[in-house]
């Protein structure tokens, strides 16, 4: 396998393994949920007055009927506030038993998202290892050359070559990395890889907590201590965060975490294919599977990813002048389908596309939702007068606004079908 199959290999694996994630989580999800509400069906007598009591608000008279209907529990107010009674022991039980069982229930889907968020980190720390081998394979003296590194009598007498030695030497560099914080991490690439963060700054904050939160969930269930509030970037440190207490992974932090460390580890690993792959032919071929990302990304409307990673391709002088287009195209669509049309309406009416080919005035037209010329130029750029297939336009997110005028477009694509040989 050379140099690009691997880092190529690696970058979709890393894309697989985050959407494995997401998957996961949206698989299972639902699945305790819908267990957690029909235990609270089941329990709701004895769960719905410690509820109410929990928020300090008064139960409904329906609601407090209908309790009394099932179990003996009492609610009664005392100083200002509810208290429920009960009257007998056995009720207490059930009481006990059925807030356990609640618990249970709730501490899976925590569960859920906790260990998703560890894996997020192990799958992290395991493509940048990956890629460090990859980029130490390209320049090994940078490891060998100055090692800080020594062999003890035992690993000597266990080298049979000298690529042995070089190998050894090469895992103990790539292990004390990844062993170092995040921080060290990013200037680790930024000084030594010449690794440019710019582009994903606004990022960083967000991916040294996921590390520092990671090392809360592992090693104290949890629990926000010292060593947190110490690390914590500034810009996270609210009022809310005090040691001692439990900190969450929400749904939306986890998903929002495996697209923020896509787009970052896409774009230093693209860095490093730059550097890495002397062929420009792999090269390209590199910026294909980046491209190929960035589309699955587009069609399952992950627009912050497909955002970034158009982005970097589009400025990218490396690409030839379609694959640019097509890049900032994308780019285009996917901060439009965004709600932030007005960041990008000027240079999509500026961009000059007269000497293109038609289905880049198509794209025009398409994102300036200039729908009357749009249907008009439409049959000139599917097949057969065209080279964009029936079947493409159908899937293109470019279309999807074109797309919700049924009749219109239905009209089309019939017209465009039955012209066919």
């Amino acid at each position: 396998m050379n140099d690009f199959d691997s880092l190529s290999s690696q970058i979709k694996k890393f894309s697989r393994d985050l959407e494995a994630i997401r998957d996961y989580v949206s698989s299972v999800e639902p699945v305790l949920t819908k267990l957690r509400a029909n235990q609270f069906k089941k329990d709701k007598h004895y769960l719905l007055p410690a509820a109410y009591a929990i928020l300090d608000k008064k139960i409904p008279q329906k609601i407090q009927k209908e309790i009394s209907r099932h179990s003996d529990l009492e609610i009664i107010e005392e100083n200002g506030k509810q208290k429920i009674v009960t009257k007998s022991r056995e009720t207490a039980k059930e009481v006990d038993k059925a807030f356990e069982t609640m618990m249970l229930h709730m501490g899976k889907t925590r569960f859920l998202y906790e260990t998703s968020m560890v894996n997020l980190i192990s799958a992290t720390e395991t493509f940048f290892a990956k890629i460090l081998k990859t980029y130490y394979k390209r320049f090994p003296d940078l490891v060998t050359e100055k090692s800080e590194k020594s062999f003890t009598y035992r690993d000597l007498e266990e080298f049979k070559t000298i690529d042995d030695a070089k190998q050894f030497l090469l895992e103990k560099k790539i292990d004390s990395i990844i062993r170092s914080n995040s921080i060290n991490w990013i200037e680790y690439l930024k000084n030594q890889l010449k690794i440019d963060t710019t582009r994903v700054s606004n990022f960083m904050d967000d991916f040294h907590e996921y590390f520092l939160r990671r090392n809360l969930l592992v090693h104290n269930d949890g629990f926000i201590n010292k060593l947190y509030m110490k690390n914590l970037p500034e810009s996270h440190k609210t009022k809310k965060l005090n040691p001692d207490t439990a900190i969450t992974v929400e749904p939306e932090y986890l998903i929002r975490a495996t697209y923020l460390m896509e787009i970052i580890w896409l774009d230093i690993s693209t860095q490093i294919a730059e550097k890495n792959l002397k062929d420009n032919e792999n090269l390209e071929k590199f910026y294909d599977s980046l491209s190929n990302i960035s589309y699955k990304h587009l069609l399952e409307e992950r627009y912050i990813v497909s955002e970034y990673i158009s982005l970097f391709l589009s400025e990218n002088s490396k690409l030839n002048e379609e694959q640019i287009l097509i890049a900032k195209i994308n780019y285009w669509l996917s901060v439009k389908y965004q709600g932030r049309f007005s960041e990008i309406k000027t240079d999509i009416e500026e961009i000059d596309i007269s000497a293109k080919d038609k289905k880049y005035e198509l794209a025009k037209m398409a994102l300036l939702e200039k729908n009357k010329e749009f249907f008009e130029l439409l049959p000139q750029v599917l097949e057969p007068k065209g080279d964009t297939s029936i079947s493409m336009a159908q899937e293109w997110p470019l279309f999807k606004v074109q797309r919700r005028n049924k009749r219109k477009w239905g009209e089309t694509i019939k017209k465009i079908s039955t012209t066919q040989p």
